[in-house]
């Protein structure tokens, strides 16, 4: 009788050992399907030549082209925000002469690059021209 019970208890353990597997195969290939998605669009966008900057939770990403003009006093900046828990494009901009990166989890900002760079690092923060939350999907000043 025990052992009938036991030979029951593992054939349950088994089936649900066998479906976490399956649960995990399917994750992987979410996450497959979503990293071609992303590079899909960078490609469609930016052509072969585009980096990847992921927040710290890697929730988000900002994608930029390295395609810049030849003029060295002119940096063009273009980019988009994805989301990968959601697998869309969340906002793109363009600008000239600026620079982008992660404040938090949460929040990039946008610096513009000033022709005379100061030491005096708060007149530096004067710089930002946004920053975008991508929570709330809007810029924030």
């Amino acid at each position: 009788m025990i052992r009938k019970e036991l030979k029951i208890i593992a054939v349950i353990i088994a089936l649900i050992l066998s479906g976490c597997v399956n649960c995990k195969t399917e994750l992987n290939e979410n996450k497959d399907v979503v990293k071609n998605s992303i590079k899909q669009i960078a490609g469609e966008k930016f052509g072969k030549d585009y980096t990847f900057q992921n927040n710290s939770s890697k929730t988000f990403t900002i994608c930029l082209s390295n395609n810049n003009s030849k003029s060295l006093a002119i940096n063009k900046l273009k980019y988009f925000v994805y989301d990968f828990n959601k697998a869309e494009l969340i906002f793109e901009d363009s600008l000239i002469n600026c620079n982008i990166g992660w404040e938090n989890d949460s929040i990039f900002s946008v610096t513009k690059i000033p022709g005379i760079v100061k030491k005096d690092s708060e007149s530096n923060k004067n710089n930002v021209l946004y920053s975008f939350d991508v929570f709330q999907r809007k810029k924030i000043n």
